[in-house]
């Protein structure tokens, strides 16, 4: 199996330098092998009746929300509801509770259309979620929301974990929403939503945001309602529902939190890559500054070079330094081009200080050094190497077509660490311990969330099938 070739390259022209470096790299090419064919992988039901009543805090990606912690079926199954609107498109999430627990989360399923969205908690040693053993109300919604004489409140945390409790009143009701008020002064913002509703201390909804364009009513899911649109996980406990793809509950407990971890580091990924292409669009604008500049005369804090003895041409933002301020290098936003030798045409676009530091874009051209078709890499950079988290791409041989994606934690060394794998033509999707290659335990889905495989490779070979392991 080939590598990318651990590449540095130096600008230096009269005390002039700039210098990038890239971290060595392999993912599967060849093809991983992909474990036994798929069989019929059993379901797992999962069900919790609403009872225990918390407010959580929750953190996915960008998005920050409320959270309805309602119960669950065991200490590995303990769920909670929120706003899909603040989970987005991530696949996990961490929470916050008044105890001062703090755990990540998954997400099992989530319904834009109705702005609900379920997560399951998954503790880890000693961090746990409160007890989320199931409680069986004592009285239906209909019957709360009467004994509650038409006031309510909102349970939630601020920043600090502490819990608030904000008065509502009921303003009406349908069979599928309630709408309220604030009652007593209160002050309702956007940052409430997801957070539980009750009357009578008792759980009726979720708290989704403004109730469209009427002034001071806010819009409120009813709980009974939820649990018909959301029902594989808000549901009765005698029934079976059908497990939910990608679910983690199918695996072992030690791949399950590698899987988890590698969701987490797709999620941070992701956020990386967007740092990366704001970057990108600062540099861009820093090389058509300099580009308009005499070749190697500073101006304004800009400079364009290239020196007789280095690889690459610099354009952007520098900074003079040294006895008499004679000597300079890239320090600020620019761009990078590699203009000899194997990897010749490979762009980045960071910010420079000497190498190319934080989150920043590498693309990759289609040159003798690239033998494994990379396309792009976007995220975190460190003294000029790719290091820590970020997304990288693979192009087709006769396209650019994205092929292959990759969510990843660089470590030096290529030291593994949990990372997302993912192949565009079947959708196949490896969750798992990645350095140079899959090396490590991991888990491959099919692209409809079935487990093809679990257990260990070794250098993206399948060396350890566990497949039987998958819970029942």
């Amino acid at each position: 199996m080939s590598s990318l070739r651990a590449g540095q390259f130096a600008v230096a022209a009269a005390a002039l330098l700039v210098t990038t470096a890239c971290a060595e790299l392999s993912l599967p090419t060849p093809e991983p092998t992909l474990g036994p064919s798929a069989s019929a992988v059993p379901s797992r039901a999962q069900a919790f009746e609403p009872g225990v009543i918390t407010a959580a805090r929750v953190a996915a990606g960008a998005g920050r929300a409320q959270g309805a912690w309602l119960g669950g079926g065991g200490a590995t199954r303990c769920y909670l509801v929120t706003v899909a609107h603040a989970v987005d498109a991530a696949r996990s999430a961490s929470l916050a509770f008044e105890n001062g627990a703090s755990v990540d989360a998954t997400i099992l399923q989530s319904d834009p259309s109705v702005d609900l969205a379920v997560l399951r908690a998954e503790p880890s040693g000693s961090r746990a979620p409160p007890d989320c053993s199931p409680v069986t109300p004592t009285s239906d919604l209909e019957t709360a929301i009467r004994s509650g004489a038409g006031v309510g409140y909102i349970l939630s945390l601020d920043s600090t974990g502490a819990a608030l409790q904000s008065p509502v009143f009921l303003r009406r009701r349908t069979d599928t929403h309630l709408a309220v008020s604030p009652a007593g002064g209160a002050r309702l913002t956007r940052g409430l939503s997801g957070s539980p509703v009750l009357f009578n201390d008792m759980v009726v909804g979720i708290l989704v945001g403004r109730e469209g364009d009427a002034d001071g009513l806010w819009r409120v899911t009813r709980l009974d309602y939820a649990q018909s649109v959301l029902p594989r996980y808000l549901t009765s406990a005698e029934a079976s529902p059908p497990s939910e793809p990608f679910d983690l509950d199918l695996l072992p407990d030690d791949i399950r939190r590698i899987a988890v971890q590698a969701r987490r580091t797709e999620q941070l990924a992701k956020t990386a890559e967007e740092d990366a292409l704001e970057v990108r669009a600062k540099a861009r604008e820093a090389k058509s500054i300099a580009s308009s500049l005499p070749e190697r005369q500073t101006v304004g804090g800009y400079r364009r070079f290239r020196s007789d003895s280095s690889d690459n041409y610099y354009w952007g933002q520098v900074r003079s330094y040294g006895p008499n301020n004679v000597r300079v290098k890239a320090f600020g936003f620019g761009v990078s081009e590699t203009v000899v030798g194997e990897d010749r045409g490979n762009l980045h676009f960071c910010r420079f200080d000497s190498g190319c530091v934080g989150a920043g874009v590498l693309e990759y051209s289609e040159n003798r050094g690239n033998s494994n078709d990379l396309l792009s890499w976007r995220g975190e950079f460190e003294d000029g190497a790719r290091r820590g988290v970020g997304v990288l791409r693979w192009r087709k041989e006769d396209d650019h077509v994205i092929q292959r994606i990759a969510y990843l934690n660089i470590r030096e060394g290529s030291k593994p660490a949990p990372g997302v794998w993912i192949r565009a033509s079947d959708g196949y999707r490896f969750e798992g311990e990645i350095g140079a290659n899959w090396d490590g335990l991991g888990v491959l889905w099919t692209a409809d969330g079935s487990i093809q495989a679990i257990g260990r490779w070794a250098d993206s070979e399948f060396i350890e099938d566990r497949t039987a392991e998958v819970q029942p």
